[in-house]
């Protein structure tokens, strides 16, 4: 009876592991993988987009829909609390180290690093890098770090799969929106990586790990933040964007840190190849 019990018990410990690692390895989708279609405007007289201008733009769907970029042939940028487990505030974020990136029927697995800094949901230094074992020949998106390249008034494209609406479902298509730049990075000494964006356009849930583009998409763009929270307030033409900018010392410190271990990014690693301008 004891050796019944004993082998009912590595059968379900032999189950419960399947389970937490596949729960733990995260799947990123390219945006090729998606149907016609679902690249939208998000903005009256917007510019539409396509789905070819993105190729780099990946999306996450477990444990969070979220947005991702590929800065390199090996490299993904998200925001740190898409590989958490959990989003709840004061919550200590455990986040997942394995993943797998679904691009041109190819599956390839790869590993991720958040920024040492971050500990919780709302901490500022929301940025996280990944490592795939294979390289993606695709046009990269390329990092900013010049902080002089962002003034108040500039107006950020803002990318992501996230919802259309304040409350609304995760729409799991692409959109972006134009925002204007509120207040620089280091207006909030407690959270001295976000910059803020105020404007009828706001990221929501599912663009979170987006980016945050300066210039005249598609043709020239530069990351500049990574779309992280929103603060919701009564006037919808006036919805505040909390972004982690690219340009702060804690993140070109963690950019270059781990490049410099890990392979090369469009912005940080000198001479590279097929990056966006």
């Amino acid at each position: 009876m004891l050796s019944n019990w004993f082998l009912i018990f590595i059968a379900f410990l032999h189950f419960f592991i399947l389970e937490v690692s596949f729960a733990t390895e995260l799947k990123f989708y390219a945006v090729s993988e998606l149907p016609e279609g679902s690249v939208h405007e998000k903005v009256i007289n917007g510019i539409k987009i396509s789905k070819d201008d993105w190729e780099s733009t990946f999306y996450l769907e477990f444990p969070h829909m979220c947005t991702a970029q590929l800065v390199g042939s090996k490299v993904i940028l998200t925001a740190a609390h898409c590989l958490c487990s959990n989003q709840k505030k004061q919550e200590l974020c455990n986040p997942s180290d394995s993943i797998m990136v679904v691009i041109n029927g190819r599956s390839i697995q790869g590993s991720c690093a958040v920024h040492p800094k971050y500990v919780k949901f709302g901490d500022s230094h929301d940025y996280a890098l990944c490592k795939i074992e294979e390289e993606i020949d695709n046009l990269y998106e390329t990092i900013n770090i010049d902080p002089d390249r962002l003034a108040r008034s500039n107006e950020l494209w803002l990318m992501g799969f996230g919802c259309v609406e304040i409350g609304g479902p995760i729409s799991r298509d692409l959109y972006y929106g134009i925002a204007e730049i509120r207040n620089p990075a280091g207006y909030d000494t407690k959270n001295p990586s976000y910059l803020m964006t105020m404007d009828r356009v706001a990221v929501c849930k599912g663009d979170s790990g987006g980016a945050a583009y300066l210039g005249e998409p598609p043709d020239t763009r530069v990351i500049v933040a990574i779309n992280s929270s929103n603060n919701s307030i009564e006037n919808p033409d006036k919805i505040q964007s909390l972004l982690a900018s690219t340009s702060t010392k804690e993140a070109i410190d963690f950019f270059r840190h781990w490049s410099s271990k890990n392979g090369g990014i469009c912005g940080i690693t000198p001479n590279m190849q097929n990056c966006h301008q």
